[in-house]
């Protein structure tokens, strides 16, 4: 007779790291664990911060989040100063730049680094010419996207530099100058 023994750890664990911020100062600083669930729920606008697995810190270092994590299971570690009673966009904020998957509950030494923007980039497959393409990029902190800023691209591969924060980002073709959609521009 054989059967297989299924393996799932969960229980109380521990996620450590250091907080990085070059601006420091005292202040509230937010180290909190989302995991896939989490992301949907700020997706649709259901999100409660205050159920996240999180550490509050009064001044960048070592921070230790405690929580009943689960191995084999993608979590997100993000970071931010709280500078008033909400989150804003430009705020100093950070993330780990990989998933983290804990070992018996546990991973350890997941430094993170606080920022108050960022550059995001990527490559558009456009068969018109790329000068008219531009990405507008939305804010969700509130749950709904709120335009924030729109970026010219100028280039297949792009870059771009954006105020810290939860962003969406949506590609747009402009029409060129002087033309109007559905019409054309006579030359004479």
């Amino acid at each position: 007779m054989s059967f297989a023994i299924v393996l799932c750890i969960a229980g109380a664990g521990t996620i450590t790291g250091n907080l990085i911020y070059t601006g420091g100062g005292f202040g509230l600083y937010i180290v909190a664990a989302l995991s896939p669930e989490n992301i949907l729920s700020l997706i649709s606008g259901s999100f409660d911060p205050f159920s996240l697995p999180r550490d509050m810190l009064f001044v960048p270092g070592p921070y230790e989040i405690e929580g009943d994590f689960i191995d084999g299971v993608p979590y997100i570690l993000v970071a931010v100063r709280v500078a008033d009673t909400t989150i804003n966009s430009g705020d100093p904020m950070g993330m780990y730049p990989t998933d983290v998957y804990t070992f018996a509950g546990d991973a350890w030494d997941k430094d993170i680094e606080l920022a108050r923007e960022g550059t995001i980039g990527g490559h558009i497959t456009y068969p018109g010419n790329i000068l008219h393409v531009k990405v507008n990029v939305y804010d969700m902190f509130s749950g709904s996207p709120v335009f924030e800023n729109v970026f010219y691209v100028g280039a297949s591969d792009y870059s771009i530099t954006i105020p810290s924060g939860f962003k969406t980002l949506e590609p747009e073709r402009q029409q060129p100058s002087g033309l109007r959609a559905g019409r054309t521009k006579r030359i004479l």
